[in-house]
């Protein structure tokens, strides 16, 4: 049953009609809907037409949740933006330039596809805008980010009820492994070194004098922070504290996650980073970084001029020419591997791991989502690690060939000094030489099971190597991480 009335006494006002529908539940809802016209025959049709469709409704002729996908269907893209993008924000935390770069991605896509409701969103479209991006030579890192973006959209359509499928579900994003334009290499411990002396001999180079240079590349191989996370560095965002409580902060406002970044300083590098910032104003910039695209050029001259100081401390032209055909203090290595400023957050990842640290504490330092990122980027550095896991285990299970009960420890875990365990390798269990036998100041030495040797004898010179060093100091500098402390 259904009426028509006008709350209007207007010429031209529009008729209304009222009727009850019938709920799934079995309970009636009142509905007043406008008929559009102000022709009276023509409403009482229009009100008829809404009465039978309700009928037909109550008595299951019409599928509800057909004819709701159908209505949502129709519903633009655009109408549905600000609702998905709060669904982005709350799940990372006001994370506003994740959100924004989704959108875009998804604007990009729509543009491509000439798209306007969400009724058309289709896989095909979404796979040929993927292989569109990669005619216009895209990297497969950002192919998998648009892809990526499209694929949340369609999931939360499919997840909120607006549509009965997932449209998206069978396009697979690309990996980024297949086509990384980027490899950036690592920074080694004895270039080090040699850079500190580069960067003396050049001086002041941007507006940054030599001091300063050196200090902001030590804190960001220490803390692994980008580059515009240490523009914002103001003499406020560092905290100096005792034994080791030393820390820089950045706000989320200026982290790529949008997460406040608590990064701890050794005593060392807190030492001197006091000194240096008790000449500058609290809420002045703790380093004067030239544009991001200087500040790439600054390391890369600083670079040269270590190499160039490295090439002139030997006056043999054999290792001259030797040491010309290296790529040490290359911005390129043999490799492919480039050397840029953010290779400097690589070097943090990369020294801890060849130091055998822990992956969770790497991925912490990292500021990694995952633990997956961090394995990927950096395990490979501790290989030989696992043979020598094996071969510890194997000795475990090894019965002793005599026991007289008078067998300490050492006779399972023979230990050797920090200084002379560089000299094994993976797996051995003894390479003494008479002359390498430790002294009995060295035996005061700290001590380490020899099965450790494994993680320190990528970054630890050999005994022959440091007498060689001590005896002509032109030699390469010794491979620490002191100095980069």
């Amino acid at each position: 049953m259904s009426k028509v009335f006008k709350r209007s006494t207007k010429a031209g006002a529009p008729w209304y009609v009222t009727y009850y529908e019938i709920l799934p539940n079995g309970r009636k809802r009142r509905r007043i809907r406008s008929t559009g016209t102000s022709e009276h025959a023509i409403a009482k049709q229009i009100a008829a037409k809404y009465a039978s469709e309700a009928a037909v409704r109550a008595h299951g002729v019409v599928d509800l949740r057909q004819e709701q996908l159908a209505k949502f269907a129709k519903l633009t893209i655009a109408e549905l933006r600000t609702g998905f993008e709060n669904k982005m924000r709350k799940k990372a935390k006001s994370d506003d330039k994740n959100a924004k770069q989704t959108l875009g991605y998804l604007t990009k896509f729509q543009e491509f596809a000439g798209i306007k409701t969400i009724g058309e969103i289709d896989a095909d479209d979404a796979n040929e805008f993927k292989v569109h991006l990669f005619d216009l030579d895209r990297s497969a890192r950002t192919v998998q980010a648009n892809v990526n973006a499209l694929k949340h959209f369609s999931n939360w359509l499919f997840e909120t009820g607006k549509l009965i499928t997932d449209p998206l579900l069978s396009v697979k994003a690309p990996n980024p492994k297949d086509d990384r334009r980027k490899e950036r290499r690592m920074l080694l411990p004895t270039e080090w070194d040699w850079l500190v002396r580069g960067i003396a001999a050049r001086g002041e180079q941007r507006g940054m004098t030599a001091e300063a240079r050196t200090l902001l590349y030590r804190l960001a191989i220490q803390t692994g922070l980008r580059s515009a996370e240490l523009r914002s560095l103001t003499r406020g965002n560092f905290h100096f504290g005792q034994a080791g409580a030393s820390y820089v902060k950045v706000s989320s406002n200026n982290t790529k996650n949008s997460q406040a970044a608590h990064q701890n300083i050794d005593a060392g590098l807190a030492a001197n980073l006091q000194a240096y910032l008790s000449r500058k104003t609290p809420q002045a910039a703790a380093f004067d970084l030239p544009s991001p695209s200087r500040v790439v050029d600054m390391i890369r001259d600083d670079m040269k001029a270590a190499r160039a100081c490295w090439l002139g401390a030997t006056k043999e032209p054999q290792e001259r020419a030797e040491r010309e055909q290296s790529d040490f203090l290359c911005d390129v290595n043999e490799a492919g591997e480039s050397f840029d400023f953010h290779a400097l957050r690589h070097t943090c990842g990369a020294w801890l791991a060849i130091r055998g640290v822990q992956p969770k504490v790497i991925q912490s330092v990292m500021r990694h989502s995952t633990i997956t990122l961090t394995m990927d980027r950096y395990v490979h550095l501790i290989e030989g690690a696992e043979a020598a896991a094996v071969a510890s285990s194997a000795d475990l299970t090894a019965m002793p060939a005599m026991a007289t009960g008078t067998d300490g420890p050492e006779a399972r875990f023979p230990i050797v000094s920090n200084e002379d365990a560089c000299t094994v390798r993976s797996g051995a269990r003894g390479c003494e030489l008479a002359e390498d036998k430790p002294s009995d100041e060295e035996t005061k030495k700290p001590h380490f099971p020899l099965e450790n040797a494994a993680y320190c004898e990528p970054v630890r010179v050999t005994c022959e190597e440091r007498r060689a060093r001590e005896s002509n100091p032109q030699l390469l500098p010794a491979t620490d991480f002191e100095s980069a402390s």
